[in-house]
C-alpha cells in the first residue's frame, strides 16, 4: 500500500465476521497495525476511541471513519458525538435511505420506533416533514435531517448535493446514500473530487 493509515481499527458485532476479516488482512497485512473489536459499536465507542493514537507536540492525527450500517438501529447519534468531542475525525457514512427509511417510513412517521430519532440525534424531525420544509422523498428528507445534524457538530454540509445516490439499476430506486462529513473545506473538496471519479455503478439487480 502506497500510503497506508498508521492504524486501522475494525469494530464488528459478528464474532464470524471478525474472525474472516483476521484472516485476510493478516495474511496479507503481517506489518499492518490492526486493531479488532468484537461488540455492538455504540456501546463500544469509548474503547475504540481509546485505540486511537493520541497527538503529540510533533504530530497530528486524523481519524478517517467509515460508518456502514445495516439499519438505521445499528447506529446513534451519539457515537458521532462522541468521536467528534474525542479526536479530529471525518465520516464517510452510508445512510440506509432507500433500505431502511423507505421501507419503514409509516413505521418512524408514527414514532412506534424510535431508531431514526437516535440516528438523527433528535426527535422534532417530523414537524420538518408535516411542513414540508425539506425534501419531498422520504429517502433525501433522512440524509437531509443527518446532514443538518452534523452541521450542528461542525461539519461543512451544504445540501443534498453533497450525498451520493446509489440506487437499482432498472426502476432507480434509492438502496443507499454515500455522503462524507468534514470540518475541513479540503476534505470536502477531496469528497467532491472522489465523486467525479466515481466508475458507473455496476449492475445490483
Amino acid at each position: 500500500m502506497r500510503s497506508p493509515f498508521t492504524r486501522y481499527i475494525f469494530s464488528e458485532l459478528n464474532g464470524e465476521k471478525i474472525r474472516i476479516l483476521k484472516q485476510r488482512l493478516l495474511a496479507d497485512q503481517e506489518s499492518m497495525d490492526v486493531r479488532f473489536l468484537e461488540g455492538e459499536t455504540n456501546a463500544n465507542v469509548n474503547q475504540i476511541v481509546d485505540l486511537i493514537p493520541k497527538p503529540t507536540s510533533r504530530e497530528r492525527v486524523l481519524t478517517f471513519c467509515l460508518v456502514d450500517p445495516y439499519r438505521l438501529a445499528d447506529i446513534r447519534f451519539g457515537t458521532f458525538v462522541t468521536f467528534a468531542k474525542a479526536r479530529i475525525v471525518d465520516f464517510l457514512v452510508l445512510i440506509p435511505s432507500g433500505m431502511d427509511a423507505s421501507r419503514n417510513q409509516k413505521l418512524y412517521l408514527a414514532g412506534r420506533s424510535d431508531a431514526l430519532d437516535k440516528f438523527l440525534g433528535r426527535d422534532d424531525w417530523r414537524k420538518d416533514w408535516i411542513s414540508g420544509r425539506g425534501p419531498a422523498r422520504f429517502s433525501d428528507f433522512v440524509v437531509e435531517q443527518f446532514g443538518i445534524s452534523m452541521r450542528r457538530l461542525g461539519y461543512k454540509y451544504d445540501g443534498l448535493q453533497q450525498a451520493h445516490l446509489m440506487t437499482t439499476t432498472k426502476r432507480r430506486l434509492p438502496i443507499y446514500h454515500l455522503v462524507m462529513f468534514s470540518k475541513s473545506a479540503l476534505g470536502v473538496d477531496f469528497w467532491e473530487k472522489c465523486r467525479a471519479a466515481a466508475k458507473l455503478q455496476q449492475p445490483l439487480f
